[in-house]
């Protein structure tokens, strides 16, 4: 009889305490708009942004691999648009890794320095869901879709423990003055 209710109580603690243990594990996304066509992706304590165009959308940084699957299929389920270009902030793994998710329908861009501090990477685990750029630029490079442009652009800031290679990146949409 002691042995049923020890059993019990320790099945009901375990039911009672494991959602809260789960609801802890679980990460915190969402997607917000920001402005017009202008939206935030969150994850956790990353953030990406996207824009979306009548010809598909454009993505900065996929994040994570676990990330980008859960964004794609909310990007597909909100807009039924592809992801036609993904533009990388710089190569880290907390930033780009999770793109080969879109690499069916998208072209990837990168800063030149991305290559190499690639390679240098060459066998790390950490690194084994990032993607290459399929284009590099070294100072800017702007991306148009669906008459929408995204200047990315080398922010000249460069740190050898942090973002090697003065490869960090900022984008910016530029908007049209009307007088």
């Amino acid at each position: 009889m002691r042995t049923k209710t020890l059993t019990a109580c320790f099945v009901l603690s375990a039911a009672i305490i494991s959602p809260n243990i789960s609801a802890q594990d679980q990460p915190v996304r969402e997607i917000v708009n920001v402005t017009g066509d202008l939206y935030r992706a969150i994850d956790n304590a990353h953030r990406t942004a996207f824009l979306v165009t009548s010809e598909g959308i454009i993505l900065t940084d996929p994040v994570n691999l676990e990330f980008a699957i859960w964004l794609k299929a909310e990007l597909d389920d909100r807009f039924d648009m592809p992801v036609r270009f993904v533009l990388y902030s710089h190569y880290h793994d907390d930033h780009a890794s999770g793109g080969d998710v879109f690499a069916e329908t998208a072209t990837f861009v990168g800063h030149e320095n991305m290559i190499p501090n690639l390679a240098h990477e060459a066998g790390n685990p950490v690194f084994e869901h990032v993607r290459a750029p399929d284009i590099t630029y070294s100072d800017r490079v702007t991306v148009t879709l669906g008459g929408k442009t995204l200047l990315r652009y080398s922010s000249g800031w460069s740190s050898k423990t942090s973002h090697e290679g003065n490869e960090t990146t900022r984008a910016a949409i530029p908007c049209s003055r009307s007088r």
